[in-house]
């Protein structure tokens, strides 16, 4: 993919060189102005560390076009451009009981909006992957409206083997089983990695205003569904706020998880350990608090023979992640 592209209205700019699977990364709103989107990079230098990373930049609104389609000058475009700004960081209450009141009003009303154009931005995205990487795999990675883009690519998506994985950052789209089954039906191979935060206020408010409070979304909860292939990952611990995905920590801590629970489950299985015990095992290790500092990253490598995931080794991934009740 060249350093920069254009399909529709999608504009594609390439962050950073590498191989295969190509990983796409997709802000969400008030981003369509953005140009710097390197905060990407402390999640994917963890997950991916070696791939191409391409920014999504689509139709997501910005301050300025808020600013300029409410013909709002001087104190009311401050006061509209502070607004914004205190909302996305979770400032909601003291917001609301200012004088940013109206404006949190005219907020609303362009996140509806870019709810909209989101999906039209996912109706284009699967088109363009479509077109453009027949024999070949992409990643998505979508953060707030950012991950309803991808979920309306994977909903019209027609080379369903093109995309090998999805993440969902504090995802401002529906948890509900019924709004995702399509999804599974037609990518019954995706792997779908969803992380979210019960202390994320911009969904709560934003969100619920936008679906006349119609569903909840999977950046506040699980996604409710059985499929082995998902993933749900609390990070209320971890982010307090719907702008703090993006960083090393987060990176840090996904790499571990998702590296670590697919070693306990290989492990559970080639040891043939009982329904009961692969449960349990599971559980201990979803309760446990990762190593300071990625710590755990030594036990995350390849691990080659059946002697290696023996009884032993389950015994000694207990204790090398505090997992002994």
């Amino acid at each position: 993919m060249p350093s920069q592209a254009y399909f529709k209205n999608l504009r594609f700019t390439t962050v950073r060189q590498g191989c295969d699977p190509v990983i796409l990364v997709i802000n969400g709103f008030l981003s369509a102005s953005e140009k710097d989107v390197t905060d990407w990079l402390s999640i994917t230098k963890q997950l991916y560390p070696e791939n191409q990373v391409v920014h999504v930049q689509w139709q997501a609104g910005s301050v300025k076009e808020m600013v300029l389609a409410d013909g709002l000058t001087g104190l009311g475009k401050e006061v509209l451009s502070t607004t914004a700004r205190n909302l996305f960081k979770g400032e909601i209450v003291s917001s609301l009981m200012s004088v940013g009141a109206i404006a949190a009003d005219k907020v609303a009303g362009h996140w509806k909006q870019s709810m909209e154009n989101a999906q039209q931005a996912g109706e284009q995205l699967a088109e363009y992957l479509d077109a453009s990487f027949t024999g070949k795999d992409a990643i998505l990675l979508g953060h707030s409206l950012g991950a309803r883009v991808i979920y309306n690519t994977l909903l019209n998506l027609t080379n369903t083997g093109c995309v090998q994985a999805s993440y969902l950052l504090g995802g401002a789209v529906s948890s509900e089983h019924g709004d995702w089954q399509q999804v599974w039906e037609k990518l019954p191979s995706l792997t779908l990695v969803n992380c979210y935060s019960n202390k994320d206020q911009v969904l709560n408010w934003l969100y619920r205003l936008g679906t006349l409070f119609g569903d909840r979304p999977c950046g506040l909860q699980q996604l409710v569904e059985d499929r082995s292939n998902s993933i749900n990952i609390d990070l209320s611990e971890q982010v307090s706020g719907h702008m703090e995905y993006k960083c090393t920590t987060t990176g840090q801590y996904l790499a571990w998880f998702l590296n670590t629970q697919v070693l306990v489950s290989n492990a559970c299985h080639i040891a043939q350990l009982s329904q009961s015990e692969t449960l349990n095992l599971t559980g201990l290790f979803e309760k446990s608090v990762p190593p300071q500092n990625n710590e755990a990253a030594h036990i995350s490598a390849p691990v080659k023979t059946e002697t290696e995931l023996s009884l032993s080794f389950i015994d000694k991934l207990r204790a090398e992640l505090n997992l002994y009740p």
